[in-house]
């Protein structure tokens, strides 16, 4: 699909938006996703300020 060594395939994408993302450019890449309690946050830095509040609250 693409030549970036990084990039993932969707394994539930369509053949319509796998060609969509090769004639884009557009590639998947992993990311990280931090869980605290019911929310979710995509920096790291931000789930330990709500894990902290939570603590100070309790």
């Amino acid at each position: 699909m693409t030549d970036n060594p990084t990039a993932h395939p969707i394994e539930d994408a369509s053949d319509a938006e796998l060609e969509a993302m090769q004639r884009y450019g557009i590639t998947r890449v992993p990311a990280a996703v931090y869980l605290v309690g019911p929310y979710r946050y995509s920096k790291l830095a931000d789930a330990l300020a709500e894990a902290k509040r939570r603590e100070i609250a309790f």
